[in-house]
Protein backbone atom coordinates (compact mmCIF):
# COMPACT_ATOMS: atom_id res chain seq x y z
CA UNK A 1 0.00 0.00 0.00
CA UNK A 2 2.56 2.66 0.73
CA UNK A 3 4.43 1.65 -2.63
CA UNK A 4 1.52 2.26 -4.50
CA UNK A 5 1.38 5.88 -2.14
CA UNK A 6 4.68 6.71 -3.36
CA UNK A 7 3.85 6.40 -6.98
CA UNK A 8 0.84 7.86 -6.78
CA UNK A 9 2.42 11.16 -5.08
CA UNK A 10 6.40 10.70 -7.01
CA UNK A 11 6.04 9.14 -9.81
CA UNK A 12 6.78 11.58 -12.90
CA UNK A 13 8.14 10.75 -16.87
CA UNK A 14 11.43 12.83 -16.82
CA UNK A 15 12.36 13.45 -20.69
CA UNK A 16 16.38 12.98 -21.41
CA UNK A 17 15.98 14.29 -24.44
CA UNK A 18 13.95 18.21 -24.74
CA UNK A 19 14.11 17.49 -28.54
CA UNK A 20 13.77 14.09 -31.04
CA UNK A 21 17.39 12.94 -31.54
CA UNK A 22 18.50 10.45 -34.04
CA UNK A 23 20.80 7.58 -32.56
CA UNK A 24 23.00 5.81 -35.41
CA UNK A 25 24.92 3.51 -33.11
CA UNK A 26 24.95 5.32 -29.28
CA UNK A 27 24.38 8.28 -27.32
CA UNK A 28 25.48 9.07 -24.14
CA UNK A 29 22.05 11.31 -22.19
CA UNK A 30 23.40 13.27 -19.43
CA UNK A 31 20.07 13.25 -16.50
CA UNK A 32 19.90 16.15 -15.50
CA UNK A 33 18.31 16.38 -12.85
CA UNK A 34 19.68 12.96 -11.72
CA UNK A 35 16.99 10.06 -11.54
CA UNK A 36 16.23 7.25 -9.69
CA UNK A 37 13.74 4.75 -8.98
CA UNK A 38 10.71 4.65 -6.32
CA UNK A 39 10.62 1.11 -7.02
CA UNK A 40 12.00 -1.52 -9.02
CA UNK A 41 9.70 -0.91 -12.21
CA UNK A 42 11.67 2.07 -13.24
CA UNK A 43 12.36 2.15 -16.97
CA UNK A 44 13.37 4.09 -19.90
CA UNK A 45 10.77 5.21 -22.88
CA UNK A 46 12.09 5.71 -26.49
CA UNK A 47 9.10 7.15 -27.81
CA UNK A 48 9.19 5.87 -31.76
CA UNK A 49 5.83 7.30 -33.08
CA UNK A 50 7.26 8.76 -36.02
CA UNK A 51 9.85 5.83 -36.95
CA UNK A 52 6.27 4.08 -37.20
CA UNK A 53 4.09 6.45 -39.08
CA UNK A 54 3.03 3.56 -42.19
CA UNK A 55 1.14 1.75 -39.30
CA UNK A 56 -0.25 4.63 -37.28
CA UNK A 57 -4.43 3.99 -39.31
CA UNK A 58 -4.06 0.26 -37.79
CA UNK A 59 -4.87 -1.68 -34.86
CA UNK A 60 -3.20 -2.39 -31.60
CA UNK A 61 -2.55 -5.89 -32.98
CA UNK A 62 -0.80 -4.87 -36.17
CA UNK A 63 0.54 -2.33 -34.51
CA UNK A 64 2.36 -4.10 -31.81
CA UNK A 65 3.22 -6.82 -34.76
CA UNK A 66 4.96 -3.90 -36.53
CA UNK A 67 6.42 -2.80 -33.19
CA UNK A 68 7.77 -6.27 -32.34
CA UNK A 69 9.37 -6.73 -35.96
CA UNK A 70 10.95 -3.37 -35.91
CA UNK A 71 12.35 -3.35 -32.78
CA UNK A 72 13.18 -6.99 -31.23
CA UNK A 73 14.33 -8.08 -27.91
CA UNK A 74 18.16 -7.41 -27.70
CA UNK A 75 18.24 -4.74 -30.41
CA UNK A 76 18.43 -1.48 -28.00
CA UNK A 77 19.86 -1.99 -24.72
CA UNK A 78 20.35 1.26 -22.25
CA UNK A 79 22.98 0.87 -19.19
CA UNK A 80 22.22 3.79 -16.35
CA UNK A 81 24.87 5.14 -14.94
CA UNK A 82 26.07 6.24 -11.12
CA UNK A 83 28.92 8.38 -12.03
CA UNK A 84 29.54 8.79 -8.50
CA UNK A 85 30.39 5.31 -7.55
CA UNK A 86 30.15 3.71 -10.71
CA UNK A 87 27.07 1.99 -9.95
CA UNK A 88 25.54 0.67 -13.38
CA UNK A 89 21.90 -1.11 -14.20
CA UNK A 90 21.61 -2.61 -17.66
CA UNK A 91 18.01 -2.65 -18.97
CA UNK A 92 17.59 -4.81 -21.86
CA UNK A 93 14.29 -6.24 -20.99
CA UNK A 94 12.51 -4.69 -24.31
CA UNK A 95 8.81 -4.35 -24.98
CA UNK A 96 7.02 -2.75 -26.84
CA UNK A 97 3.59 0.02 -26.48
CA UNK A 98 1.31 1.64 -28.16
CA UNK A 99 -1.44 4.35 -27.89
CA UNK A 100 -4.11 5.92 -29.65
CA UNK A 101 -1.56 8.13 -31.32
CA UNK A 102 1.92 7.01 -29.96
CA UNK A 103 4.24 3.62 -30.15
CA UNK A 104 7.35 3.34 -27.70
CA UNK A 105 9.94 0.98 -26.50
CA UNK A 106 10.18 0.49 -23.35
CA UNK A 107 13.47 -0.99 -21.76
CA UNK A 108 13.72 -2.67 -17.97
CA UNK A 109 16.12 -4.30 -16.01
CA UNK A 110 15.81 -8.42 -15.41
CA UNK A 111 15.62 -7.99 -12.13
CA UNK A 112 14.33 -4.59 -11.95
CA UNK A 113 16.40 -0.96 -10.70
CA UNK A 114 17.66 -0.63 -7.37
CA UNK A 115 16.02 2.02 -5.76
CA UNK A 116 17.87 4.67 -3.82
CA UNK A 117 20.29 5.08 -6.00
CA UNK A 118 21.15 8.61 -8.29
CA UNK A 119 21.44 7.47 -12.01
CA UNK A 120 23.85 10.61 -13.73
CA UNK A 121 23.83 9.50 -17.20
CA UNK A 122 22.07 6.77 -19.04
CA UNK A 123 23.96 5.27 -22.44
CA UNK A 124 21.66 3.97 -25.05
CA UNK A 125 22.93 1.44 -27.65
CA UNK A 126 21.36 0.29 -30.59
CA UNK A 127 21.54 -2.02 -33.73
CA UNK A 128 18.56 -0.58 -35.43
CA UNK A 129 19.17 3.45 -36.33
CA UNK A 130 16.57 5.34 -34.17
CA UNK A 131 15.44 8.54 -35.84
CA UNK A 132 13.19 11.67 -34.56
CA UNK A 133 12.98 9.88 -30.94
CA UNK A 134 12.42 11.13 -27.72
CA UNK A 135 14.01 9.11 -24.64
CA UNK A 136 12.16 9.21 -21.16
CA UNK A 137 12.69 8.20 -17.40
CA UNK A 138 9.49 6.61 -15.68
CA UNK A 139 8.92 6.32 -12.15
CA UNK A 140 10.92 8.54 -10.69
CA UNK A 141 11.75 10.40 -7.41
CA UNK A 142 13.38 13.87 -6.46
Amino acid sequence: MIELFKILLFSKLVLLTPSPISIMESVSLPCEPTISAINSGGHIEIDVTTMMEAYSGLGVTKRMNALSGAFPQGAIIVTLINEKDGKTVTLNKLSHSVGSETSSVILMALDGVPTGVEFSKAEVKTEIPLEGVSVSWVNHIK
